[in-house]
């Protein structure tokens, strides 16, 4: 095949592929550390392929001529995991890893310490916490680090919120030329972070947050590793820390920056605090202190969050990119796999996608289901036509890779991505349909090698009832380009489903295939929709209780791509076979329901239909949010469109619509916008603004004399203005009647058979302190048709989250006809010093479940929803909620959904109130923070005596 590859093993031996390629007429150079990293020397137009048989360890400057050299076009092979994560820097002539390279800068600096423990006691400190009513101290402890004679240890002993302890000065510590900080810090064993805090003169903050091992270790940071927190209003946010203007030093933990440290208690420590000039010799220190990731982001390669474990493997198989083992057998089932999280695989026309992903080896689970693909192909895109792609083996077993049949294997891979030619799409136009209409089926063609090549596509369309479509194209694709072909094909006015195949032939040998289904919908002869009256769900005759999830796809997990990730019922982002996969999963788990939403304009690509006849087959109902907007900014245009364009009031698969995602009235900030229709209310309701001041004995707030709406402290504090902020909560309940109300009335005109409500943020939350101001059932009662409170306010153990039993006995109180459904609920195991899920979090993920289905079953309530499917990082927020692991292995949370799941579906009957608690909204202005605080004795007293508490609200 010819072509020249450069081949980077490192300091582990030569591999035998090098030999296969050469014997198969291929050019190889090996390449050494210094030279993978030069500059100029990774050049697409000069190699065909670069292998990197040691992805792991490299000169650290490698990872980027290494990504840039991907992101221009060029072809990698990448052989293992853990790509990029052993990265070193020179100094002094050494190679050293990240942790010690940043030690040695460390203590090569010339660092001058102002402030050390090896008096007899720590000095001048002062606390600053949220939780003043657990102790902490810090303490001098003998020896410190390095040989000094003493350190500052802190003791934390119950760390919820922030924890921290300061020192002040009247002038900063840091001298003329001085702009870094040193220290030595070391963590107790569940401290893995410490947050350090500069705050200027003018009372800015700037905060860094590092992380400790169990030993002492030094530290040195510049000014740009602490990032802007608060500070005044004229406060420039895009300049850095200012070390001249220091005028105070604070370390300790913080929810907001600290977030690997867990609840509970704690101990660190902190010696030798100085300050230094930067070593401009070493301008790498400066990036790895300030936030670089230790991995630029390739997809299927790094960083490590891109990969998973995959421990549920039965056997594999060749994926739909296997056509390259035709006459290789495949390599045997290695013991250790890890895999990259399911792409888009090109099925279908016009996507629009970045890349297509092409899995070469599948794994199989016990149930027949995928469970990873540890050797993939991705295909950069149509925008990228210099053909950049990656071939990634994430396998870390020896005794795999020294086996003869993975390396014939292996050379077939390469020699396949050599060769280029591939399907980048290829399919029917759609994935579902109402049957009746002319669908274009066809391919897109890659040719990623350097010379035109001659290819033919067959197309096949086969279903029951038709006579088989066929197509087939022969002509030839320029290299580096995209050559397309397409017909049109009639699809039947029939049940189907048709099953569509494409197939890439050169030479006469199929060398590349795509297949997937183009299923029809059509209306039921008797469809049965839920409704809600007396306080339930109902199915016709029988109650009907959700015991639900809000889905997302497995796809959408680990990447960078934003717009993707939130937009996953695109074209670009849709792909059936991984969201059968995924709601297979879901409804053996024992599921009956998934939450979703879709955005404008997506419902023209009808991936929501392929998607609801998916649920309908698995019995599974859907609560669908339609995006974007809140009834506040009510997009009814486009609301109507979407609903109308695909027959969804016809659709009984379909139970509910989610009209707005967690909106609050927020704070004064946010609620300036009202000012005008609050001046409108009073005049409405009291018949003019003065009349509403005598009426509440105190004067209505204004700002250049106009009538405005309260302040925060008025929101949160009760004093002469509380008869004003008591209408004002009236008048935010008329609002949400008015537009909520509206906008359900609106749907309900062209979609009378579905339910209308949305997600409620903190509404309901009796612990939502003021100013920040949620809605409130009393004012949603009348603009909804089931009240959808979220449980993350119920985070933590049972004594925080039964206090749902609060929430749930206020929403049947004001609202006693409307279903109570828990629209979000969750929590995260993720850590991001392991850069995995973590075991502990994990079992506590599985404990909460537990105790929140707990609470499901003793409210009666009328269906919950948890945060969310998918297991693995989500980038961005940081976070892993999701209740199963990539591979499809149950997590805790997965067991606790499956033993709750015939309990909370179950028909029963709620138990009359027999105790009454009185529930004064004119007392107060805090709204339902007051009202628990009126009603907390007597309804836990009540509740815990096995009685079953009401409120009267007044």
């Amino acid at each position: 095949p010819g072509g020249l590859v450069a081949v980077y093993h490192g300091e582990r031996p030569e591999p035998p592929l090098v030999a296969g390629l050469r014997a198969a007429g291929v050019g190889v150079v090996v390449l050494d550390g210094p030279q993978l990293a030069s500059d100029g020397l990774l050049r697409t137009d000069l190699w065909d392929l670069l292998i990197l048989a040691e992805p792991r360890s490299m000169p650290a400057a490698a990872m980027d001529t290494v990504t840039e050299y991907v992101r221009g076009g060029g072809r990698l092979v990448s052989l293992g995991a853990g790509a990029f994560e052993d990265l070193r820097y020179e100094m002094g002539g050494r190679w050293l890893s990240r942790s010690d390279y940043l030690s040695a800068v460390a203590q090569a600096l010339p660092q001058r310490i102002w402030l050390d423990f090896d008096g007899p006691d720590v000095g001048d400190w002062r606390r600053d916490t949220n939780q003043p009513q657990f102790p902490s101290e810090a303490v001098r402890e003998a020896p410190g680090a390095a040989g000094s004679a003493g350190a500052m240890r802190i003791n934390i002993s119950n760390k919820r919120g922030w924890d921290t302890f300061a020192t002040e000065f009247d002038t900063s510590p840091f001298r003329t030329g001085e702009t870094w900080t040193t220290f030595w810090a070391k963590g107790g064993p569940h401290t893995p972070q410490l947050v350090l805090e500069w705050r200027e003169a003018d009372d800015s903050r700037w905060l860094a947050t590092v992380e400790l091992s169990s030993e002492w270790r030094p530290y040195a940071l510049p000014p740009t590793a602490f990032r802007y927190w608060s500070g005044p209003p004229t406060r420039d946010r895009n300049v850095t820390f200012d070390p001249s203007q220091a005028r105070l030093f604070a370390v300790g933990l913080a929810d907001t920056h600290t977030q690997q440290v867990g609840h509970g208690a704690h101990t660190l420590w902190i010696d030798q605090i100085g300050t230094a000039p930067a070593p401009l010799d070493q301008p790498e220190a400066v990036a790895l202190t300030t936030g670089r990731s230790a991995a630029l982001p390739v997809e299927a390669v790094s960083p490590a969050y891109k990969l998973f474990a995959v421990n549920t493997a039965r056997r594999w198989r060749a994926g739909t990119g296997g056509s390259l083992s035709r006459g290789t057998p495949l390599p045997p089932l290695p013991a250790e796999i890890k895999s990259p999280h399911p792409r888009p695989e090109g099925t279908s026309l016009d996507r629009g996608r970045s890349w297509r992903f092409v899995p070469l080896l599948e794994t199989v689970d016990r149930d027949g289901l995928v469970c990873g693909t540890p050797a993939v192909i991705v295909l950069h895109g149509a925008d990228r036509p210099s053909g950049g792609a990656v071939l990634s083996v994430t396998i870390d077993d020896a005794a795999w890779w020294a086996d003869a049949r993975t390396q014939r294997w292996l050379q077939a891979a390469c020699l396949r991505l050599l060769d280029g030619l591939f399907l980048y799409e290829g399919g029917a136009a759609y994935y579902a349909s109402f049957g009746g209409e002319e669908m274009p089926v066809g391919a897109l063609v890659s040719n990623r090698g350097r010379r035109a090549r001659e290819y033919a596509v067959r197309a096949r369309v086969r279903g029951e009832g038709m006579p088989e479509w066929r197509r087939e194209w022969t002509q030839t694709v320029e290299a580096d380009s995209f050559a397309e072909v397409r017909d049109d094909w009639t699809v039947p006015v029939a049940d189907g489903p048709y099953d569509v195949s494409i197939e890439l032939l050169a030479d006469n040998q199929v060398v590349d295939r795509l297949q997937h289904q183009v299923q029809i919908w059509r209306p039921k002869m008797e469809p049965s929709y839920i409704t809600a009256a007396d306080g339930d769900f109902w199915q016709g005759r029988r109650k009907w209780y959700a015991h639900g999830i809000n889905y997302m796809p497995s796809s959408g997990i680990a990447t960078e791509d934003g717009e993707y990730f939130e937009h996953w019922i695109s074209a670009r982002a849709y792909d059936p076979a991984i969201i059968e996969r995924d709601l297979t999963r879901v409804r053996k788990m024992g599921l009956n329901q998934v939450s979703v939403f879709m955005y404008y304009p997506h419902h023209r690509n009808r991936n929501l239909l392929d998607l609801l006849i998916r649920c309908e087959q698995k019995g599974l109902k859907v609560n669908l949010s339609l995006r974007p907007g809140t009834p506040l900014d009510f997009e009814w245009d486009w609301v109507r469109e979407m609903i109308t364009s695909l027959r969804l009031p016809e659709n009984d698969t379909i139970y509910a619509y989610d009209l707005a995602w967690e909106p609050n009235w927020g704070m004064r900030a946010e609620l300036t916008r009202w000012d005008a229709e609050w001046a409108e209310w009073l005049a409405t309701k009291y018949g003019s603004v003065a009349e509403a001041e005598a009426a509440w004995g105190t004067s209505a707030r204004r700002e250049d004399g106009v009538v405005v709406g309260p302040d925060d402290t008025q929101l949160s504090q009760d004093g002469a203005w509380t008869p004003m902020v008591v209408a004002y909560r009236d008048f935010l309940n008329d609002l949400i009647r008015k537009y909520y109300g509206r906008a359900r009335e609106l749907v309900q005109r062209v979609d009378p058979n579905h339910l209308v409500s949305y997600r409620m943020s903190g509404a309901g939350d009796p612990l939502w302190a003021p100013p920040m101001t949620t809605y409130d059932f009393l004012g949603l009662a009348d603009a909804v048709d089931f009240l959808s409170p979220e449980g993350y306010g119920r985070g933590g153990d049972w004594p925080n989250i039964k206090v749902g039993h609060w929430t749930m006995a206020y929403g049947r109180a004001v609202a006693p006809e409307l279903p109570i459904f828990w629209a979000e609920f969750g929590e995260s195991v993720w850590s991001s010093t392991q850069n995995a899920a973590d075991p502990a979090r994990v079992a506590h993920q599985g404990e909460y479940y537990n105790n929140f289905y707990r609470l499901m079953w003793e409210t009666y309530s009328n269906g919950s929803c948890a945060w969310w499917y998918p297991g693995g990082f989500r980038v961005g927020e940081n976070s892993d909620y999701g209740v199963i692991d990539p591979d499809g292995a149950w997590r805790p949370a997965t067991h606790a959904i499956a033993d709750w799941a015939a309990r909370l579906t179950r028909s029963r009957e709620r138990p009359e109130p027999d105790v009454v608690i009185p529930l004064d909204t004119r007392a107060s202005g805090q709204g339902i923070f007051n009202l628990y605080l009126q009603s907390q004795e007597a309804f836990w007293r009540a509740l815990d005596g096995g009685q079953h508490p009401t409120f009267e609200v007044r």
